[in-house]
């Protein structure tokens, strides 16, 4: 299956903000990321068991240029499916349906040139039709289309995140474990061992920071940032996922411009070993 180098860089693009030319190429130009998802997708069922992607908040001819720009970078974009807003649950309710999704999926993304899609499924639908949906995608996409399934923390325990990582690893190329929106006690280290004690390869496996204040007020400083990059760094990990490119791009987490994704790629980049 395809892999990005390791450690990368990959984070979330807001469809809804931010994506005229002008800023799509400063931000581009700008910022140090290896793999983009864009969020967030959403479906209409299109008949029995069949659905259509609506596309994203952005116009097509606003992704179709983002796609190309990123790709001239070497950046691959990936479509992002879920989020907090955009559940699932609602229509994934029998493998026939995971086997529509999964072709709408793979629709959208050969239509737009998409390097993969990432599922970021929030509303818990059951593991058995989340991992049909991974085995369907992989099967219809191929080998050479990125996977990645991003979960809530801890992702060893929470379920049906857990279980779905048992079941579809072997068809992923990337895990992302969203270390966020937690609260304090979270050890993000124990919970990438869990999974690399199961069987996942460590090079799967990307850490997920929210810069600045998360969604339950936990603070994740340039200092915390730098730590968690040399950690996946000298574990081998896949590398860190943030949320997202237009917080960094436009401090709204606080820390600078840029600082963060500027911050993992420094760590990544440095001579530093464990």
């Amino acid at each position: 299956m395809t892999q990005a180098v390791n450690p990368s860089i990959e984070s979330y693009k807001d469809s809804w903000a931010n994506f005229d030319q002008n800023t799509i190429d400063a931000m581009l130009d700008s910022m140090h990321v290896n793999v983009i998802n864009v969020s967030f997708a959403t479906f209409s069922p299109s008949g029995d068991h069949t659905f259509t992607i609506n596309g994203v908040e952005a116009t097509p001819e606003q992704l179709k240029y983002f796609i190309e720009k990123a790709h001239e970078k070497g950046i691959q974009v990936k479509i992002a499916i879920g989020g907090a807003t955009y559940g699932l649950s609602g229509m994934l309710k029998t493998p026939e349906d995971a086997q529509g999704m999964a072709s709408a999926i793979s629709d959208f993304i050969n239509q737009y040139g998409l390097d993969g899609v990432d599922l970021d499924i929030e509303d818990y639908p059951a593991a058995d039709l989340q991992i049909d949906l991974i085995k369907d995608l992989r099967a219809q996409l191929g080998p050479d289309k990125l996977i990645s399934y991003t979960a809530k923390a801890p992702a060893s325990t929470t379920q049906p995140y857990a279980d779905v990582i048992k079941g579809a690893y072997n068809e992923l190329d990337g895990i992302n474990i969203m270390a966020y929106d937690y609260g304090p006690g979270y050890d993000y280290k124990q919970d990438a061992q869990t999974l690399i004690n199961w069987g996942v390869p460590p090079q799967m496996i990307k850490v997920g920071l929210m810069p600045g204040y998360d969604d339950m007020g936990t603070y994740t400083s340039k200092e915390d940032i730098e730590a968690v990059a040399e950690y996946a760094k000298d574990q081998g990990l896949g590398g860190v996922m943030t949320w997202d490119l237009d917080r960094d791009y436009t401090n709204q987490d606080g820390l600078g411009q840029n600082v963060a994704t500027n911050t993992i790629w420094d760590a990544f980049h440095s001579s530093h070993m464990a």
